[in-house]
């Protein structure tokens, strides 16, 4: 494939230079920034650099039952007889950052990496309090939007760089610096930012100050947490205005992609085995804990049904004593704390009998609960299309 002007309106595009077959690896390119999905984060252990599942189907069981925690991570206390095949879904190496901010990683190459790139401003663990401007900034995007997290990356990335040069003038030192990123389109965040719901009541000039209120504490707090990274350059690395481009980058250019979790690779790998005298072993031991995920999904909806008046709309007499658990700072863990628009109940289908002449012996229905690992990416040009079995 090559890059392509095509159009005014079209710009660069991507043309193919040869005829390519189903599943065939068009472009294979490393993101320049990539980060878990905050509400995932909770659920699934990942690399922290690469986003490769962590553990083994047992821990990240026990993640889904809320038996451990990514901020506390426990052995678990039960074995299943039959492992995936070696190389397929996941590493069992777990990797934890050098400051024990709480991040882990697949392997040391990718602790490096991640290091090097930009967790070495980012990283929490040797901050001393809440207070520091660090860990403020982190608090303040998690609440209000998680652009502000990628533009962290992408300054402190910038930072990095700048210092890793050792030859030039500061200008040019500052242009090899901002050059991964100078290709994207960079209109300002609130120009290209889509009210979310409970503030699409706003005019369109209320809801831009909100974003730039937002935007210039932001910036503030990033600013005062690199002041000692930055200190006796000529110039700043980023003005404001620079920075709003920078959120606004990230906002238009990022790409969520979705991976199965290991969980259910397992259950379907499972499912084929059929010679093996230990599936059904497999099966008493997974089926406890899939009816314990099925219980917390359904307390969930009755919580919600109870909290929403005759006329569907939420209360919010109530809402001060509601509880929402602290955010992982560390890697950006946020309960989904936003109102959720309402959603007309919709008639549950009866269950169909099954057919015992269709089922075979030591055959279980597979179960269709688990989440879906998710994360967010920032590409160079394109991303990475492969498609993944499981």
């Amino acid at each position: 494939v090559e890059i392509r002007w095509l159009s005014n309106d079209r710009m660069r595009g991507i043309v193919s230079t040869k005829e390519f077959k189903k599943g065939d690896i068009i472009i294979r390119e490393t993101p320049l920034i990539s980060s878990q999905d905050g509400a995932n984060v909770p659920l699934v252990l990942s690399c922290n650099m690469c986003l490769r599942p962590l553990g083994c189907v047992e821990l990240q069981m026990d993640l889904l039952t809320g038996d451990c925690s990514p901020a506390n991570l426990a052995p678990p206390s039960w074995k299943l007889p039959l492992e995936l095949p070696d190389g397929k879904a996941f590493t069992t190496e777990i990797v934890p950052c050098r400051q024990s901010c709480g991040v882990t990683y697949c392997s040391k190459f990718c602790e490096e990496n991640a290091f090097k790139s930009s967790h070495k401003l980012l990283c929490v663990g040797p901050l001393k309090g809440e207070e520091e401007p660090l860990f403020q900034f982190k608090i303040h995007a998690i609440k209000n939007n998680l652009d502000l997290l990628f533009a962290g990356q992408v300054v402190a990335n910038m930072i990095l760089r700048y210092k890793h040069e050792t030859t030039g003038t500061h200008d040019e030192k500052l242009k090899s610096a901002k050059r991964p990123y100078m290709s994207f389109i960079h209109n300002k965040w609130w120009d290209v930012t889509i009210p979310p719901p409970h503030m699409a009541h706003l005019p369109k000039e209320e809801f831009r100050a909100v974003m730039k209120e937002q935007l210039t504490t932001s910036y503030t707090l990033l600013t005062k947490a690199f002041q000692n990274e930055t200190k006796g350059l000529p110039s700043t690395i980023i003005t404001l205005d620079e920075y709003a481009s920078v959120v606004g980058m990230m906002h238009q250019n990022q790409l969520g992609i979705r991976r199965a979790n290991v969980v259910k690779s397992y259950l379907q790998w499972l499912q084929t085995q059929n010679e093996s005298p230990d599936k059904d072993k497999c099966w008493s031991l997974l089926r406890e804990r899939l009816g314990i995920i099925q219980g917390q999904l359904e307390c969930d909806d009755h919580d919600e049904d109870e909290d929403e008046d005759e006329d569907g709309k939420e209360q919010t007499g109530d809402e001060d004593q509601k509880k929402v658990p602290p955010p992982n700072v560390a890697s950006g863990a946020v309960p989904n704390s936003e109102p959720k628009p309402e959603k007309p109940e919709e008639p549950k289908p009866e269950p169909k009998p099954e057919s015992t002449s269709e089922r075979k012996a030591g055959s279980h229905p597979e179960p269709k609960l688990e989440p879906e690992s998710e994360a967010k990416s920032e590409p160079r040009a394109t991303a990475e299309e492969e498609e993944e079995e499981g």
